[in-house]
């Protein structure tokens, strides 16, 4: 007879908040700024060194997972604050540092209650022994930062990790973390999550596509953005932005066990407001559903992952 384990909801935890820490760790990028008419508008950025940003990200997601007849529920909280800090403005270039300020993630299985857990680096709350672990690895990233550099429409043109971030790194025994956070990881992250304005002044209704590849997953993700106009919220004048992704041409989990998934639902799609008179985007909202089939060791898993993302900017300096 066949034993069938119970999930590790750790393990679990821990391979869908990879990603999704460094996905938030590089979406700052959405970050712009406008020069303002008053017809049509340039969504070029326009920063300056010494400029400084504190963002709080947060993501909900639950996931539902099929595997040898059996159905298991993953619900999750991801927060992530992050500071980014403008060092250089030169030309058409900037070169801009991302700094981890704080991580918290929570995550439960009605199946496997025992093993619900919730850390926060900010906590002094003593974790359970499941749990030392996991925290001490999320509370080794605080602090580590990466250097990128960008031209003014959003382009990402190199990605540098310092020194010191990488001996952080190496530092935390038997984590992947370190090979999540190589120059090529994020700079894909950052191609993926990346709004490429035209080179051209906007007017409401205007749209462009993006077409973005990454060499972590086999994949090509179509973008369509659409520019909807100006609106007012609480007095002032926000641009609005909306954005669909449709389904990858090709994907895979970059697992040596595993094969090309065979999406059945895909569904991204997001919001952005711009803050005229300020510069740069000041709230973002993504809502996503995707479904599909791979192979693990010849056995096929069928998982279902509906999450939301909230990311909130404030300017700190000047």
């Amino acid at each position: 007879m066949k034993v069938v384990k119970p999930l590790n909801t750790y393990r679990v935890a821990r391979k869908l908040f990879l990603p999704n820490l460094v996905w938030c760790f590089s979406a700052l990028v959405l970050i712009a700024a406008l020069s303002e008419t008053t017809h049509a508008q340039s969504f070029q950025w326009k920063l300056s060194a010494g400029d400084v940003f504190d963002v709080h990200m947060t993501q909900e997601s639950t996931t539902t997972t099929e595997y040898e007849k059996r159905t298991t529920v993953q619900s999750s909280v991801n927060s992530l604050k992050m500071r980014w800090k403008v060092l250089e403005s030169k030309g058409n270039v900037y070169t801009i540092e991302q700094t981890i300020a704080s991580i918290a993630t929570s995550s439960g299985n009605p199946a496997n209650p025992g093993q619900a857990f919730s850390l926060d680096t900010d906590s002094d709350k003593k974790p359970t022994p499941k749990e030392v672990k996991l925290l001490s690895e999320l509370r080794s990233l605080v602090g580590i930062s990466f250097l990128f550099r960008m031209d003014r429409t959003g382009q990402v043109m190199s990605v540098e990790i310092p020194v010191e971030t990488k001996s952080k790194l190496a530092s935390i025994p038997h984590s992947s973390f370190a090979a999540a956070f190589t120059a090529d990881t994020i700079k894909d992250r950052l191609k993926l999550s990346t709004m490429i304005v035209p080179d051209k002044e906007l007017k409401p209704g205007d749209s462009w596509e993006s077409a973005t590849s990454s060499t972590e997953a086999n994949d090509v993700l179509p973008v369509n953005y659409k520019f909807s106009g100006i609106e007012t919220t609480d007095g002032k004048e926000m641009a609005v932005f909306k954005w669909t992704a449709e389904k990858p041409e090709e994907s895979d989990t970059n697992s040596e066990t595993s094969s090309l998934i065979d999406y059945t639902e895909f569904s991204q799609s997001g919001t952005l407001w711009m803050d005229v008179k300020a510069g740069y985007f000041v709230d973002c909202e993504m809502g996503s559903t995707v479904a599909g089939e791979r192979l693990v060791n010849g056995e096929p898993i069928n998982s279902k992952v509906e999450s939301t993302t909230k990311m909130l900017i404030k300017k700190v300096i000047p």
